[in-house]
């Protein structure tokens, strides 16, 4: 599969995998909140319905990805993206705070995918 396609396809599951998963753990507390005081759960359950639905659209992307693409370098790109960008959205959208070390971590992620990537087509 050409090269900018694969990245495009790892993008699309990173954005929907890693979307879902902070959508859905934003709206769960409101969702918690909401059902135990008798409020009015229907708009933090969309939400969590809709990071539902990111997640799933994400296993169908991971679905064409392995269809087209080498799984010793698909399956170590696609969890150190998925790694790599759910740390950095938790610190954004979550309030999660970053360490040295958790941001040495991102760095030797994306340094290993970018080797794999190389890897695959044969730099």
């Amino acid at each position: 599969m050409p090269f900018i396609a694969t990245w495009i396809l790892f993008a699309a599951y990173t954005l929907l995998s890693v979307g879902g998963m902070v959508v859905a753990k934003r709206a769960l507390p409101a969702l918690k909140i909401a059902m135990s005081q008798g409020h009015d759960w229907l708009a933090p359950a969309t939400l969590v319905a809709l990071g539902g639905g990111m997640y799933v659209c994400s296993f169908l992307t991971w679905m064409v990805i392995l269809s087209r693409s080498p799984l010793m370098s698909a399956y170590p790109t696609a969890v150190g993206l998925t790694m790599a960008f759910s740390t950095i959205c938790a610190m954004l959208f979550l309030g999660e705070s970053l360490t040295v070390a958790s941001v040495a971590g991102v760095l030797l992620i994306f340094a290993g995918v970018v080797v794999l990537a190389r890897a695959a087509v044969g730099g």
